[in-house]
């Protein structure tokens, strides 16, 4: 089950304020790996190559 909330509203202070919906569909769940993580192994991997030619 999820929630939405109305993205706008007639009036700029009553934004988000208005009743939740439920949506009929859930969105899905993925199991992934998140992009910052994906960012951070390949900086890594990066670097690390980097380091063993310049020793090397």
């Amino acid at each position: 089950m999820q929630l939405v909330r109305s993205p706008f509203a007639l009036h700029p202070r009553r934004f988000g304020r208005g009743p939740a919906r439920v949506l009929a569909v859930a969105a899905p769940q993925r199991m992934a790996i998140p992009d910052d993580v994906k960012l951070f192994a390949a900086t890594f991997f990066a670097g690390f190559l980097f380091v063993s030619i310049v020793i090397g």
